[in-house]
């Protein structure tokens, strides 16, 4: 199962998971009060934003550093020379004080008066800071008004609106369904989070911008003196232009994943879909063989965490291999962004938001819409879940009341209590970690988690608690998401299905080991229509590691394994 880290909070090897809980978990501990905007500094000091009258005509002067600021840059005031520096993305400007002399980006230009100083707030032309920011916007009533298109602009506004949590103006860039989860209250606690950590010389540095099926998604990296990586914002626009999601974690570099072998992209077709309908419907991709079909077809059920479509960790991309393979022998597969990575803030703000909302909704509204695809076979469409997806795999065939799904495959799923799990991989690790001979301080960080872990087990199997009587203080984030599942055996649950499966298991698994397989194997030992695979030295990545896996090899290039992608392409094809 994919490390529980999103929800628990404890040291890491991937910092980004470290910082996406910090954010979460503020949205279960509301704040006492709204916090204000950050307060103007005294001119003897910086200068700031003071105030200016309303301004349109690039001719018009105005506030400096409350423009620049809203908009991502980085103001820099130097006392004595009377400088300031603007930065923002890789134009840097420079100006003085009681001077029409100005820099940008190295090259000398004359203003159409000398910067002042008026009320604590250095004034300049509109339409120089204009150029100087790379953005064309407008100025009206102390408000910067950038131009309805400008996604960019628009996206480091709202940064800086929820850094400061302004709720009106918020509400203004954003969609109804957003507007309803962002409470004031969630405002304030983002707030809360934000201004530490984005409040001061803080620089966006770079942004990009990225299409999918449902979203345009702008993401903006900054750079702040308060940690040492660079901060990530991913900022999700409706197809309107208003603002429908947002997420923030520690940039992390790009994958080293390359295609596996046994892909062979000429032998299929892929298109962008759309899965459901709504607020929360989500991207995917429709990987179709060429030929004559129909096809048979998988749905790939994601692991714990906010996977995207190809289930990138690390240097693996394994929804994306298994899609890849399976289409070159003949199979279509369908797979999808998570609803926690393409709705993050909508979904965690659910008050009950279960395993059932995580993970089962969309694979049966996703196996609906296979069944309507021509180039599909509506009676051969598998469920394929991996870690965590093949872990809620009997949950989802229980609620598969149209009989959508003729089989299932689970890939190094759990069959035990998830918390029992847990333990279990904590306790793994550290033999890992102690038998590979690391570092004592890693060791003695990893003793600490599985200690840890044993306690909040006790309080999780306490039964004076329960989905409806919840703990007030929960350390793995929403206490709702762990109690409405603590009854819950996955393979118990399949003992008393028909379903026809395939299980297989990695032997070089340390996250979801063995004794799990072993459990499938125990309560379902009546079922006739059951299979089992395991294959030695494949991690829980299901990628081939012939060293003992420990996850520190996950940053690598890895393929699932080419024994998998045949033993499920076989399996599918024959049933």
């Amino acid at each position: 199962m994919t490390n529980h880290e999103e929800r628990a909070g404890r040291a890491s090897s991937k910092p980004k998971r470290v910082l996406v809980l910090t954010l979460a978990a503020a949205l279960l501990v509301p704040a006492g009060n709204t916090l204000l905007p950050a307060t103007v500094q005294a001119e003897s000091a910086v200068p700031s934003a003071g105030s200016a009258a309303p301004a349109e005509e690039s001719s018009s002067w105005v506030p400096l550093r409350v423009i620049a600021e809203a908009l991502g840059a980085r103001v820099d005031w130097e006392g004595a020379s009377r400088k300031v520096t603007v930065s923002r993305g890789k134009s840097v400007t420079s100006v003085w004080i009681d001077k029409d002399q100005a820099f940008l980006n190295g090259k000398e230009s004359s203003l159409p008066g000398k910067v002042r100083l008026e009320n604590g707030a250095t004034l300049v032309p509109l339409g120089f800071l204009r150029e100087a920011l790379g953005v064309n916007f407008g100025w009206k009533g102390n408000v910067v008004i950038p131009e309805a298109q400008d996604l960019e602009a628009k996206a480091a506004l709202f940064v800086n609106e929820l850094m400061h949590g302004r709720k009106d103006h918020l509400t203004a860039a954003s969609t109804p369904a957003l507007n309803q989860a962002l409470t004031p209250m969630y405002a304030a606690t983002w707030s809360a989070q934000l201004l530490p950590l984005l409040g001061e010389k803080t620089l966006l540095s770079s942004w990009e911008t990225q299409e999918n099926s449902v979203h345009t998604n702008l993401i903006l990296r900054y750079q702040t003196d308060q940690v040492p990586y660079p901060i990530e914002a991913i900022i999700r626009f409706s197809k309107a232009g208003l603002v429908d999601d947002f997420s923030f974690s520690q940039e992390t570099a790009p994958s080293a994943h390359k295609p596996a072998s046994y892909d062979q992209s000429d032998s299929y077709t892929e298109r962008e879909v759309v899965i459901g309908e709504g607020s929360l419907a989500l991207p995917g991709t429709l990987t179709v063989p060429k030929g004559d079909g129909p096809f048979p077809a998988v749905v790939l059920v994601h692991g714990s965490g906010p996977n995207n479509r190809d289930e990138e960790v690390g240097g693996a991309k394994v929804f994306k291999d298994l899609a890849g393979g399976l289409a070159s022998r003949g199979i279509a597969v369908l797979r999808y962004e998570k609803v926690t990575r393409e709705h993050p803030f909508k979904a965690g703000a659910q008050e009950k938001f279960s395993l059932w909302e995580e993970t089962g909704a969309d694979a049966l509204q996703a196996a609906s819409f296979l069944r309507g695809q021509k180039e599909v076979d509506a009676n051969r469409i598998f469920l394929t879940g991996h870690s965590q997806g093949g872990y809620a795999a009997p949950l989802i065939l229980e609620r598969d009341e149209q009989k959508l799904f003729k089989g299932a495959v689970l890939l190094s799923a759990p069959s035990g209590n998830l918390m029992d799990v847990v333990v279990e991989q904590q306790e793994e690790a550290l033999r890992r970690l102690t038998e590979t001979g690391q570092p004592e301080s890693l060791l003695q960080q990893q003793e600490q988690a599985v200690a840890a872990y044993k306690a909040i087990r006790e309080q999780f199997k306490n039964p004076a608690y329960s989905k409806d009587q919840l703990p007030e203080q929960f350390p793995l984030g929403s206490p709702y998401w762990w109690f409405e599942q603590r009854d819950y055996m996955p393979a118990q649950k399949a003992k008393a299905q028909s379903v026809q499966m395939l299980i297989l298991a990695g032997e070089n698994d340390w996250q979801v080991t063995l004794a799990q397989y072993e459990g499938w194997k125990e309560a379902l030992k009546n079922r006739t229509n059951v299979e089992y695979r395991s294959y030695a030295n494949v991690n829980h990545l299901l990628a081939v590691y012939d060293k003992l896996s420990t996850g520190l090899e996950y940053g690598q290039s890895s393929n699932v394994s080419a024994d998998i992608v045949r033993d499920v392409a076989e399996w599918v094809k024959t049933h």
